[in-house]
């Protein structure tokens, strides 16, 4: 593994000791291999195993270092920020709407107090506790 521009072939594999116990999850009893994992455990001669410690301390450095500076950099993709975009729009229209039928149905309940007054068909204290949960109502939706 640790040649120069190695690729494998087609009948060439590595087994599962190079890989940590991290970098396999397990479905239905079934050990997989996460599709991130990359082989970190090689028998390697003492001279070329300093090497690969120095390269995997500078990886964490780089990991923590970009965990530390996450608000320096955009981790999110513009496709995902256009998505998003559409949702909240979508939202703000369903609002909208919801607004509209809120308000629609408050004038209508107007026009049917106007419509029991004018008909007499409600008594004076029943139509003054209607008015006060109506205007109640109002100040609640106009907010």
């Amino acid at each position: 593994m640790k040649r120069e521009k190695w690729f494998p072939k087609r009948y060439q594999c590595i087994c599962s000791d190079h890989f940590t116990t991290d970098s396999f999850e397990w479905r239905w009893g079934i050990r997989y291999l996460k599709p991130d994992a990359v082989p970190t455990v090689f028998l390697l001669p003492t001279h070329l195993q300093v090497r690969i410690k120095l390269v995997l301390e500078v990886n964490y450095l780089w990991k923590v270092l970009q965990l530390e500076h996450s608000y320096c950099r955009q981790d999110v993709g513009k496709a995902q920020l256009w998505e998003k975009i559409s949702k909240l729009q979508r939202k703000i229209e369903e609002l909208e709407q919801q607004e509209q039928r809120t308000v629609a149905r408050l004038k209508s309940m107007e026009h049917l107090i106007e419509q029991l007054k004018q008909e007499n068909l409600i008594s004076e204290e029943k139509l003054k506790v209607m008015e006060n949960c109506l205007t109640t109502f109002e100040l609640t939706v106009l907010q």
